[in-house]
């Protein structure tokens, strides 16, 4: 492929994923909920020059965010107007479509340029990821940053590596949750055992540990410990292993426990005592902490969107790539490592914190490159007929699991209940 070509293959495909992203940017009037409204006070209290503390209030006490995000969304109504919500939806349908330029690069790394296209078709498609770009949430700035910085790590060279552990320090300043990421991809650099992998490795690690530096020195002079990101670790690790009612998980839950927490001023003792109390709660509940994790694991998997979506509507697109997506895990051998790395992170995450689509959304971009492998590898392997009678029977299947939805969710409610995990 010549160097213009491949110029303008990307051009198109940018263009293409901003034009998919402005409908929902344009048509956006939903009010801010939810996680967006803590986002809009953090980012126009920077905006007016309150700075990195003016931090959100749960139950009258004060909890740190990861800053990146609100830096963004402030910088934005700095350049549009405080409270420009489209301008910032904009940005971000910009921002976004970036998404799809990255995987298709990836992928055509990885399998050729006709999988790819078909993963960054599949990517431009993705409703929830489309719709990302008309929310107050930090999952678009964050999937562009992730993808990016493992596109990096996949051309793996010293200086790519070294542009990887900054974007990847970067993510990690838009969620707290990425922090031991870096340090594991660093740890296989470093068990190759060879003099250039442990050089990639501590490039790695040290170039994710430099971007952070300034935000872990700004913690230390306002905590006078230290504090990677942000002192919320303890607020969302207890109420993963608390849901309300036992099963549902997301809300913020006020007990004793959280009551006597509230109560503690300094941010980071209250982190440490609610961590403490978790573990505690696990030590005693061994069989319900396991229905818990079992629950995080179906929720992080599940084909329902009721966050970005709304409304526990059925992901079609995420429905139809699933199956596929576990048959390029299995044929991609080799391949597979760097894909899978965030997938299994991320469900490693979720099964200590709270699992959801919203949670899962990250990496489905990485889902769509072996999704699309996947279903590649059908009509390479068999023959073409037999492909197309199998890709028929997934949309049909899903279709009718998306027409009959209620009962679809009630099934799966009382065969849960009846095993004791509902």
């Amino acid at each position: 492929m010549t160097r213009k070509r491949w110029i303008w293959i990307h051009v198109a495909i940018w263009l293409l994923a901003v034009l998919f992203r402005l409908w929902p940017v344009l048509h956006a009037s939903r009010p801010l909920q939810g996680d967006e409204l803590p986002y809009q006070g953090f980012s126009v209290s920077i905006e007016e020059g309150k700075g990195l503390r003016a931090e959100e209030r749960l139950y009258s006490k004060m909890y740190s965010r990861p800053p990146l995000y609100p830096i963004f969304v402030a910088f934005v109504y700095r350049l549009f107007g405080t409270g420009n919500l489209k301008a910032v939806y904009f940005v971000q349908a910009l921002l976004g479509a970036l998404t799809c330029n990255l995987v298709y690069e990836m992928t055509r790394r990885l399998f050729g340029s006709f999988t790819a296209f078909l993963a960054a078709l599949l990517v431009l498609v993705n409703f929830p990821l489309v719709a990302s770009s008309s929310r107050l949430l930090s999952e678009c700035l964050f999937t562009v940053l992730l993808t990016g910085a493992f596109l990096l790590l996949q051309i793996d060279t010293r200086g790519t590596i070294a542009c990887s552990g900054l974007l990847l320090g970067l993510s990690g300043m838009t969620k707290g949750i990425i922090f031991f990421l870096p340090f594991l991809l660093a740890g296989g650099f470093i068990l190759r055992g060879r003099k250039e992998g442990i050089s990639k490795g501590v490039i790695l690690a040290g170039t994710f540990f430099l971007m952070l530096l300034p935000l872990v020195v700004r913690n230390h002079l306002v905590y006078h410990t230290f504090v990677p990101v942000s002192t919320q670790g303890g607020y969302v690790f207890y109420n993963s292993y608390h849901p309300l009612n036992g099963k549902i998980f997301g809300y913020h839950i006020q007990d004793e426990t959280m009551s006597f927490a509230n109560r503690i001023e300094s941010e980071t003792e209250r982190s440490a005592y609610l961590v403490q109390r978790t573990f505690e709660d696990i030590r005693r509940n061994p069989l319900y902490t396991l229905r818990l994790e079992v629950l995080k694991f179906l929720y992080f998997w599940a084909p329902f969107d009721w966050e970005i979506l709304g409304q526990g509507r059925y992901h079609f697109l995420y429905g139809f790539v699933f199956p596929f997506f576990l048959l390029g895990i299995f044929w991609a051998k080799e391949r597979r490592f760097l894909l899978l790395t965030p997938i299994l992170y991320f469900q490693g995450m979720a099964l200590l914190f709270y699992g959801s689509p919203r949670f899962r959304l990250p990496i489905e971009p990485f889902m769509m490159m072996l999704g699309a492998f996947g279903l590649m590898e059908i009509f390479r392997r068999f023959s073409r007929p037999f492909g197309w009678v199998l890709t028929t029977a997934v949309i049909t299947t899903n279709i009718g699991l998306a027409s009959f939805l209620n009962p679809f969710k009630q099934l799966l409610a009382t065969s849960l209940h009846h095993m004791g995990l509902w």
